[in-house]
């Protein structure tokens, strides 16, 4: 009996001996007191200085919990994607990650206070069908579902972040992030994402834990002709633009210096969520440097990786309004109207576009009309694009008014439209100028005029 409970004791030390090992090899990033977090009247879905997050990450310098012990694990902290302080693969804990309330987006009127949101709201219902978001499915992505159900029908921080995984990847310091070799734990977990339960449980990949949430917009692909969204793509970018040099640059171009700190990035060779967009410290501008701790000028809450709607007409640069969708897109006139007062892409086009559900085409902006729902894109260019007379009910027709009843002096309006004809007949959508093909009048009309019939081929423009 004596020698059966001498086994079990040295089997229990040897156990816990064992444990500690484990622990301190692999120490949790939130190495403190439980109750610093659990306590009476915590908020963890609400906008306010009073969120649990935030009690630790706002502010500047050094985060300390409310115990004023420092963040920070027993062992090396070790971030396969990339160095925050100089070292490579090493993150820097002692200077963590930062917000403000005003940081969150404010993109679909989720923060009485907005400020300059770099942010993805974290405290909002994630039911957004203007996001193309709704509650991940239960099946493929248990993670995103805790023990107690806190953030099930919500947007928080602890639906993306496990504030109790494992941050510690590398416990003996011999990790290489060029061969990835060194890895002690394969669960480790610097930025704490949730557990991938489709991949061991290894951290969710960010462009998953996009897909999960945002559903409705991660399934549009290559052929969906932009409906509701800009296709996300499932084979790689060259593959994708193969024979097609007239329409796509070969690589994505980086933007000519001073607007070349941030700009879109291939994900595994594809065209994803996380091409266009980031989750934090994203100013939709390029002039910023998207990152931990940079300096970040007041943002528009879409997180794009380079200038957004706001630079639409750029007076100084005013290439700089089509920059961003020109890294992929290879429209080098892009810009729409003359230079002086030229529109670029985002004035016609979203990224997104919801449209009270009837999802555009091309990703036209909202209010389109005839651009809206069906199985394939209108066949019927003229009512799309001009709608019909006496009302403003066409694409075109939302800045340049009802073109079906507006005649001038110069012939222009009704009497340039027929059955067969659209304003892109005669203008350019994407280019500066007034005309595309035929170009000029005299592509159409006699020069000089044979004879005098207003509107014949070979007589001159009918009269106004």
């Amino acid at each position: 009996m004596k020698r059966k409970a001498l086994l079990l004791g040295v089997s229990l030390v040897l156990l816990l001996v064992a444990s500690g090992v484990a622990f301190a090899a692999n120490p949790y990033l939130h190495y403190f007191d439980c109750k610093n977090c659990h306590f009476a009247n915590a908020t963890m879905a609400q906008m306010s200085a009073d969120h649990i997050c935030l009690k630790c990450h706002a502010g500047a310098g050094p985060v300390t919990a409310p115990n004023d012990k420092l963040i920070a694990p027993l062992a090396s902290a070790l971030d396969p994607t990339g160095a925050a302080d100089g070292k490579p693969g090493m993150i820097n804990w002692r200077a963590p990650s930062v917000f403000s309330t005003g940081d969150a987006s404010n993109k679909f009127g989720h923060n009485p206070a907005p400020g300059k949101q770099t942010s993805h709201n974290w405290a909002a219902s994630n039911l957004q069908p203007e996001a193309g978001a709704g509650e991940p499915n239960r099946t493929t992505y248990t993670g995103f579902y805790s023990r107690y159900g806190a953030s099930v029908g919500k947007v928080t921080c602890t639906r993306c972040h496990n504030p109790h995984g494992e941050a510690v990847i590398d416990a003996d310091n011999n990790y290489n992030p060029a061969t990835k070799a060194g890895i002690d734990n394969p669960l480790g977990n610097p930025k704490l994402l949730i557990a991938d339960s489709q991949n061991a449980n290894k951290p969710m990949d960010p462009e998953k834990l996009c897909r999960a949430c945002h559903s409705t917009y991660a399934t549009q692909g290559e052929g969906s002709h932009g409906l509701l969204g800009h296709p996300v793509t499932t084979d790689t970018y060259s593959n994708v633009i193969s024979g097609q040099a007239s329409k796509y640059n070969a690589t994505l171009q980086v933007p000519a210096a001073p607007y070349d700190k941030s700009y879109p990035v291939l994900v595994g060779g594809k065209v994803t969520c996380l091409t266009c967009h980031n989750v934090h410290f994203t100013d939709s501008d390029s002039t910023t440097t998207d990152a931990v701790g940079a300096s970040l000028n007041n943002g528009d809450g879409n997180l794009l990786r380079g200038d957004g709607a706001q630079f639409v007409n750029d007076p100084v640069n005013p290439a700089r309004s089509t920059a961003f969708c020109n890294s992929c897109h290879n429209y080098t006139a892009g810009l729409h109207g003359k230079t002086s007062n030229a529109i670029g892409c985002m004035g016609c086009h979203g990224g997104h576009n919801y449209n009270a559900g009837a999802g555009t085409w091309y990703m036209l902006n909202d209010a389109t009309g005839a651009y809206s729902g069906g199985a394939t894109p209108p066949a019927d260019k003229v009512a799309a694009w001009v709608g019909a007379g006496g009302v403003v009910d066409g694409f075109c027709e939302n800045c340049h008014g009802d073109v079906l009843t507006w005649t001038t002096g110069n012939g222009s309006g009704r009497d340039h439209l027929s059955a067969t004809e659209d304003c892109t007949t005669c203008h350019l959508s994407h280019g500066e100028g007034a005309f595309s093909n035929p170009v000029g009048c005299n592509q159409c009309h006699g020069y000089p005029p044979e004879d005098a019939t207003g509107g014949d081929p070979d007589g001159p423009a009918p009269a106004g």
